[in-house]
This record gives structure tokens, sequence and C-alpha cells, in this order.
């Protein structure tokens, strides 16, 4: 990655409106074609180590903008995803800002969480239908049925980072593990908040999850066994609306009512 890594002759001038561009985007090879596309999804996958965040740190601060505009020259800024009250998932084109293709239906009530898995070839969304569903990227059809198995109201999701499987969180106070595969439960569901449960996420290995509450706390979970690590962890004084592992899984972030965001340290419980 360099700047104007096609030797565009004036950044005044619209990549369309180039005469020979397509020869000019010779100049992204397709080792490097790949490495833009995909080195989120890899970075996702792997543990997390010093020596690669150093140089995602590196990457970020010195070629974030030559990969923006790589990825721009290419055609393949990132698409954002969104659910809403209208029942509906609408695929969105960050550079135009343009709604890519007819909204995604089924649901039959609000979609309270989306998210893509790690290669972008599947989204899943939670629904106040009391459901999971899982999406094709491409065909922007329905992948198998609908997950079902939830009480309530369906309010977080995600997938771990190797795309096998999906964390969900729900009014019913659990938080279920399913098999993106076969679309069936993995185990029992995780108990243990008082309250609905708002935000779940897997750490980048998979190994753990983390759950935001209602009961004002934020607990990990054994992805195995399905057990609760360690004592929860407390000091929110309003519901907790939403929670993230650090890339390398020793923090977590949490967000809340009580208008605040708290660093933890999951191996130590506090804060």
């Amino acid at each position: 990655l360099r700047f104007n890594i096609c030797d565009l002759p004036s950044s005044f001038l619209p990549d369309k409106d180039v005469p020979d561009i397509e020869d000019r985007l010779r100049n992204i090879s397709d080792t490097l074609n790949y490495s833009c596309t995909h080195w989120g999804y890899h970075i996702a996958r792997s543990n997390g180590n010093e020596r690669l965040m150093k140089a995602l740190d590196n990457f970020v601060e010195n070629k974030s903008v030559f990969w923006i505009e790589a990825m721009n020259l290419m055609k393949k800024l990132p698409v954002i995803v969104s659910g809403s009250d209208d029942k509906t998932i609408r695929l969105w084109d960050t550079a135009t800002r343009a709604q890519i293709g007819d909204p995604l239906q089924d649901h039959d009530g609000s979609v309270r969480s989306v998210a893509f898995s790690a290669d972008s070839t599947m989204i899943v969304s939670g629904s106040y239908d009391r459901t999971i569903r899982l999406w094709d990227t491409v065909t922007r059809a329905q992948i198998g049925d609908a997950l079902q198995g939830h009480n309530y109201q369906v309010n977080s999701v995600a997938f771990s980072a190797d795309g096998t499987r999906i964390v969900s969180g729900s009014d019913d106070k659990t938080i279920r593990l399913w098999d993106t595969a076969t679309g069936a439960q993995i185990g029992c569901p995780f108990q243990g908040h008082d309250h609905r449960v708002s935000s779940v996420a897997f750490t980048a290995d998979g190994t753990e999850i983390v759950s935001g509450s209602d009961d004002l706390t934020i607990r990990l979970w054994d992805t195995t066994t399905g057990a609760q690590i360690g004592n929860p962890l407390q000091g929110h004084d309003h519901w907790v609306t939403s929670v993230a592992f650090s890339a390398d899984g020793t923090r977590i972030i949490s967000g809340s009512l009580d208008k605040t965001i708290r660093l933890w340290h999951a191996a130590t419980d506090i804060r």
C-alpha cells in the first residue's frame, strides 16, 4: 500500500472519469486485493498476540488512509447493516450512503440486533418476535429456518470469529449458543442474570462470552461448559446496555444508562 497506488493524474477527477482506470487498477495485485479485503477476518480469528496487535496499530496509524484509497478504487468499501422497528434489515453502501437492494424481510417484530460474520458472507438478526435468523449477503435469502428457543424478545446477537456459532441474549434472562450450520441450540441456556440480557459478545478465540444485563451486572461465561466464570462485574448504577471484549480478550468495556463507560480486567473481575 502507498499513496496514490494507481498513479491517478488528479485527486479532483472521479475514478470513473479516468480513461485508463482499468489498466491502472493492475497496480493492485491479487495478493494486495485479498489482503485489503480480508485482513479483518484474519485478525478476528487470531489469538490477538502482542506482536500482531503492534503491527495492527502501526497499520492503522500509517497505512489506513492508503487502505481506504485502495478499497475505494476496487469498489470494495465496507457495507454496513441495520435493523429497525419496521421489522426489516437493510444493507447500505458506506461510500454512497445508498441502500443496497431491497430490505431483508421475514421478522414479525422489531429487529433489535444485527451482525456480520467475520467473512461478511452471512448476517444474523435478533428480533422482538423471539427468533434469530440467518441471511446470505449475496443472495439476500434467509438461510434455513428461524432459530427458536428464547421465550421473550431477543436483544443481542453476535457471531463467533470463525462463524460457526452464534450467541444471543434475551428478555428471558438467558444467553443461548447456536450452531450456525444446523441452527440447533448448543447445550443448555446460560443462566445467572436476574433481569433481561441486553448485550452479548464473544472473545476473539471464541472461548468466552460476556453479557450485560438490566440487573446492573456484567458476567463472563465459558462457551464449552456454559458455566459462569468468576463473580459478576459490578459497579454500574443503572442497566448495562452494551458490552464488548478487547481484541486480546484481557479487557471488557461496558456502557450503561448511568451515563458512564467502564473498563474491566477480564481476568481479575475488577475495574
